[in-house]
């Protein structure tokens, strides 16, 4: 059986049934018995029927999707059923047609009946199908009109209306469609109604879904930006450890420089004694010496010093920052997104530049340096 209904809504939405049984009879289109039908299979895509066999307004129902001077909507949601006989099993149905040539296929659901069906936005008009059984069988079905071409191959041809209740053209009247008398009783269409409704509820479960994924989407993002944060605070602690560290040799160093220093100072001066008329000249070379080079140890070690007490007071801050922000999330979370992504940049730079930092020059040996401090004359 082969129903095709126009709807009574302001949708135009159209219902188009198909189920196997008696071929039914079309009289433009043509009928035959199945066993007569020659029918277009095993091709990639099967051949369009030459367009003098389709009605007038066929052969432009591929490219009437809109008016290209206005951009006015020339399309219509519908919905197509293929009902199966009870020894029919397919694992995929797909219906194609002429408003894409033939390229692409739209799969069809399986119902709960064992039916299948798809609702679709189509071009109003006519068109040329085929279903694709199981992904690779083209067929055409015999309970559809057809048309056939010079070489005998067969398209099923549908009418797809935008406007509620309108018919195909009059003289190519809808097969099985038995003629509504005029009683002046308005009588609703419940399929239609039923159909209207089926599609609002599905793009209204879509726009819902949409929203479902983006609040997760955003719940990820603040997840992730949560981890990231957290994760940059142990790096953060941690080079705040290494920092400290430093600090503590560098200020050990300084004394222990400094000690070994004067008590250098104090055994030369303590030998230059003994010495005091014959090396009177060396001695002022020589703590001249070891002076100016424990003035350039004390510098350097003051320089690092100096970095290692800079970058402590900034790592500090951008855990104080990191906290605060965690702090937000609740409240505000596109600006703790906001901020996260400012500090996380800041804290690999700060980690990065701690962890490249030298440790402490704090060698406090003066014996490398090479000093003529033998007396005159073999003096001791």
């Amino acid at each position: 059986m082969l129903s095709v209904r126009s709807p009574s809504l302001s949708l135009g939405l159209v219902i188009i049934t198909v189920s196997l049984g008696a071929a039914s009879s079309s009289s433009w289109l043509g009928s035959t018995s199945p066993a007569a039908l020659r029918l277009r299979g095993g091709q990639a895509y099967p051949q369009a029927v030459i367009a003098s066999t389709l009605p007038k307004d066929a052969a432009l129902a591929a490219g009437a999707a809109s008016d290209g001077k206005t951009g006015k909507d020339h399309t219509a949601f519908t919905k197509i059923q293929y009902k199966v006989a009870a020894n029919e099993i397919y694992k995929t149905v797909e219906v194609a047609g002429s408003w894409s040539n033939f390229k692409n296929r739209i799969p069809m659901q399986k119902a709960p009946s064992g039916d299948w069906e798809v609702l679709t936005q189509l071009p109003v008009g006519y068109h040329e199908v085929k279903f694709v059984l199981n992904e690779k069988d083209w067929r055409c079905h015999p309970d559809l009109p057809f048309s056939t071409d010079k070489q005998g191959f067969q398209n099923n041809v549908i009418h797809v209306s935008d406007i509620p209740g309108r018919a195909p053209p009059s003289d190519k009247p809808q097969v099985n469609a038995a003629p509504k008398a005029d009683t002046g009783v308005f009588t609703s269409s419940q399929d239609s109604i039923s159909l209207a409704r089926e599609m609002v509820k599905a793009l209204e479960e879509e726009n819902h879904n949409a929203k479902v994924k983006l609040a997760k989407a955003h719940s990820q993002l603040v997840n992730t930006m949560k981890q990231e944060l957290t994760e940059a605070l142990v790096a953060l602690d941690k080079a705040k450890k290494h920092v400290a560290v430093f600090v503590e040799q560098g200020a050990a160093g300084l004394l222990k420089i400094k000690e070994a220093g004067n008590a250098k100072m104090t055994e030369i001066k303590a030998h230059m004694s003994k010495i005091r008329q014959i090396l009177e000249g060396k001695e002022s070379v020589a703590l001249e010496s070891i002076n100016t080079n424990m003035a350039q140890r004390v510098k350097t070690l003051e320089t690092e010093m100096a970095i290692y007490n800079k970058i402590s007071p900034e790592i500090q801050e951008l855990i104080d920052g990191a906290k605060l922000a965690l702090t937000t999330i609740t409240r505000d979370p596109n600006g703790f997104v906001n901020t996260a992504q400012e500090l996380i940049p800041k804290i690999e730079a700060m980690t990065r530049k701690a962890t490249q930092l030298a440790p402490p020059t704090a060698d406090a040996s003066f014996d490398h340096l090479h000093l003529n401090l033998t007396p005159v004359g073999g003096a001791e």
